[in-house]
């Protein structure tokens, strides 16, 4: 029986490394009758300052169930910009199934694919084309908030469920401490009165010592009253921030939220959306473009919902909005940081 036992282990060793090695091999998937893209794993460069670099990133599951030829995604944070100011958090806005959720939860699995060695799926256009090594850095952990928490037999609303979920991450964030420093002993430590030699001092600050983790948060901001909501999220991306070496990326709907971003001093976040085809029929694309806002064309989506919603239902839905735009509002505030940005 040991033995029997004995080899179920070594099969689904090797299993799992064949898995590994298919992940590598080159495989191609056709759009229409155009030219097929080109699917690759990579093998991330892997450091600790919490950065994630994938260009062209592909959704696993979308390769093997996916009915469309999936939509690869850039995949960015924990770099420094321009100001010197670590990219700490990103927030991704856009119209409603465009594949926010999705764009969020490929950070998380891109992560957790580089923590069991599973090469990085990425799309080349053209059989030479030679691909960038991604960078995946190692997380400790990976923390998310995206299903609905809502319990009838529990008591708890979806906002309430979400705010008992954020909580509980802040206090694992909080409670992380930076690993000991490494020892060291040689010309450049310092001498203690018994004549020891001292470590030398830790080269890194607290940012890069602290153990990487990952925050996940699908709609912050939503459940409740809009303008608390978006307060709360805000004062809540804030503090995740603060924490060393948390990255967080975060979908909302939320005037505030989305434009925290944009708003001066640099808050050390960075704003992405999902974008709306080239043809103009209000469809979404799936592709995220980064430094900009997206809106959420709430009533476009609820177009294309099926069965349809009757068209005196839209028509009116479009009517009440028109008589609520008004002038001042976040939205007007957030449209005119968005054209000064892409000046």
């Amino acid at each position: 029986m040991h033995n029997i036992q004995k080899s179920i282990v070594v099969m689904a060793r090797l299993d799992v490394l064949l898995a590994r090695a298919r992940m590598m091999e080159e495989g191609s998937y056709s759009i229409g009758d155009a030219t097929a893209n080109i699917v690759v794993g990579q093998i991330p460069l892997v450091g600790s300052e919490g950065v994630v670099d994938v260009e062209g990133f592909v959704h696993p599951l979308l390769l093997e169930v996916g009915t469309e030829p999936p939509v690869p995604v850039d995949l960015k944070l924990g770099e420094k910009n321009a100001e010197g100011v670590t990219n700490c958090g990103l927030v991704i806005s856009g119209m409603n199934g465009g594949g926010k959720t999705l764009a969020m939860k490929s950070f998380g699995v891109a992560v957790a694919m580089c923590k069991f060695a599973i090469p990085i799926p990425m799309q080349l256009f053209h059989h030479h084309d030679t691909p960038l090594p991604p960078r995946i850095d190692f997380f400790e952990s990976v923390l998310a908030k995206v299903k609905d928490g809502q319990s009838v037999t529990e008591g708890t609303s979806t906002f309430f469920s979400q705010m008992n979920s954020i909580s509980t991450m802040l206090e694992q964030v909080s409670s992380s401490a930076p690993p000991p420093k490494p020892a060291g002993a040689g010309k450049d430590a310092a001498l203690r009165d018994d004549g020891s030699r001292a470590p030398p001092p830790d080269p890194r600050g607290e940012e890069d010592r602290r153990p990487a983790r990952l925050v996940l948060l699908d709609e912050l901001g939503g459940g409740t009253e809009p303008a608390a909501g978006g307060a709360l999220g805000q004062a809540l991306l804030e503090r995740l921030a603060a924490a060393p070496g948390t990255r967080v990326v975060c979908t909302t709907h939320s005037d505030r939220i989305r434009s925290f971003p944009l708003r001066p001093p640099s808050s050390g976040f960075s704003c992405a959306s999902v974008r709306a085809r080239e043809a103009g029929d209000g469809r979404p694309s799936f592709r995220l473009g980064y430094g900009t806002v997206g809106e959420s064309y709430a009533l476009g989506a609820a177009e294309r919902c099926r069965p349809p919603l009757p068209r005196e239902v839209l028509a009116r839905a479009a009517e009440l909005a028109g008589e609520e735009h008004g002038e001042g509002g976040d939205a007007d505030v957030l449209a005119g940081m968005t054209e000064t940005r892409a000046r």
